[in-house]
């Protein structure tokens, strides 16, 4: 008769709940089958494990310019992105995490950028087509490579550099690289109408410090003599 008293009148009393964690129940290979999820009253459901959904390589990774042609006017040069190869690179001397790599270019006010590709040498042969009126030696055509997009949105490797719109042959397709620590990116560069009609003399790169004739500018070793 006590007890029956005192489960009669249990209600009046805080009710004593057991408070339990989910249980989870692991599968046979060791993954995530779901878990258990007790309500304190001798009673729970089963929620299962959210199936785990692998990202594409473009949602991992930086997407290129959707964009492939840039601004009007009466000068037009297409640029394509091939391919680098960077495979002397110190990665932990550069405090690089990961292996991938892009490439950054500007035209005037115009900028493009390939899609991030892991390793370190990528083939993208992505092509822009620019557009202006600036004269071409008035013209910034810049080239700038990132590693490790996962660190703030990439890490420069190298300096930015700027290669001379004056110095390429009209409507002839000139190679072009970008010197970076442990390599370097290539690019085919073609002015559709402007440029040279003659094929450069000396080196063709067009780096900012050519000297007035075209060709790049070399440490002589007769110097030192």
């Amino acid at each position: 008769h006590q007890l029956t008293s005192f489960l009669d009148h249990s209600s009046l009393c805080p009710p004593f709940v057991f408070s339990a964690m989910p249980s989870e129940f692991p599968t046979p290979e060791g993954g995530d089958a779901g878990r258990w999820c007790p309500d304190g009253k001798g009673t729970g459901h089963h929620t299962p494990a959210a199936a785990k959904v692998k990202k594409s390589i473009t949602e991992v990774f930086g997407k290129a310019s959707e964009q492939k042609s840039f601004g009007s006017g009466k000068y037009s040069m297409r640029v394509e992105i091939t391919s680098c190869n960077v495979k002397r690179i110190d990665l932990k001397a550069y405090g690089l995490n990961v292996p991938n790599c892009w490439v950054k270019i500007n035209v005037g006010p115009h900028e493009a950028r390939t899609c991030t590709l892991f390793g370190l040498d990528p083939i993208w042969e992505d092509v822009y087509e620019f557009k202006f009126d600036t004269e071409p030696k008035d013209t910034e055509f810049k080239a700038t490579f990132y590693m490790d997009e996962a660190q703030d949105g990439g890490k420069q490797i190298g300096d930015t550099q700027r290669f001379l719109l004056e110095v390429l042959v009209i409507g002839k397709q000139l190679f072009k690289q970008l010197v970076v620590p442990g390599g370097g990116v290539n690019f085919m560069v073609t002015a559709d109408n402007f440029g040279k009609e003659d094929v450069p003399m000396g080196d063709t790169l067009g780096f900012l410090d050519d000297d007035d004739e075209g060709g790049m500018m070399m440490d002589s070793d007769e110097d030192d003599e």
